[in-house]
């Protein structure tokens, strides 16, 4: 985890230089690296279960498709 995070950083530094990016020092990055990140859903448990029960219907229709090539 330390090296990729240590290569990430060092693609960062060229832009920091440049005035684009802000950059942490490397041991704060790689402690926000480390940390866990968890997303607030903006949906509902009852919109998400609808979104993913399309993927699953075209997921099904396409695999019924190729079964008949």
């Amino acid at each position: 985890m330390e090296r990729s995070a240590w290569e990430l950083w060092k693609e960062i530094y060229p832009q920091a230089i440049i005035g684009r990016v802000q950059l942490k020092p490397f041991d704060e990055f790689l402690r926000s690296v480390k940390r866990p990140h968890t997303a607030e859903a903006s949906l509902s448990p009852a919109e998400i279960e609808a979104e993913m029960l399309k993927v699953v219907a075209a997921y099904e229709a396409n695999a019924s498709r190729s079964r008949s090539y």
